[in-house]
This record gives structure tokens, C-alpha cells and sequence, in this order.
């Protein structure tokens, strides 16, 4: 998920699309397509789906809070 710049500076993206992320494919969508409607929305799903494999996570493997 934070790999975006180091994928659009070496590759682009490419060869073809085969080494693009979901936050390329929402900046190329924004900005490169003007589509500022469908990369918000690409946006917003990546929101969702980091929040839930966070909150997954802490389910699963988080254990007692150690408050000190």
C-alpha cells in the first residue's frame, strides 16, 4: 500500500499494467484521465480495505492491551 512511488518512478507501471498498485491505478485515473469521480472512489476502497485488514489483524493476533 505505500509502495506507490517507488513502482511509478522505476517502472511506470509497466511493462503493460503488470507491475501497477491500486493507488497508481487511482492517481491515473484522477489525473492523468480526469476521472476525479472513479479515482476518489478507488481511493476511498483502499481506505476500507486497509482499515479492515488493521482491524482484522488486531483481532486476530492483537492479544490483551499491555497498558503500563
Amino acid at each position: 500500500m505505500k509502495i506507490f512511488d517507488h513502482i511509478y518512478v522505476m517502472t511506470g507501471g509497466g511493462p503493460g499494467t503488470s507491475s501497477m498498485v491500486m493507488a497508481q491505478y487511482a492517481y491515473i485515473n484522477s489525473f492523468i484521465m480526469f476521472k476525479l469521480g472513479y479515482g476518489s472512489a478507488i481511493s476511498v476502497g483502499i481506505l476500507v480495505l486497509s482499515l479492515s485488514l488493521i482491524l482484522l489483524s488486531r483481532k486476530l493476533w492483537g492479544g490483551k492491551n499491555n497498558e503500563a
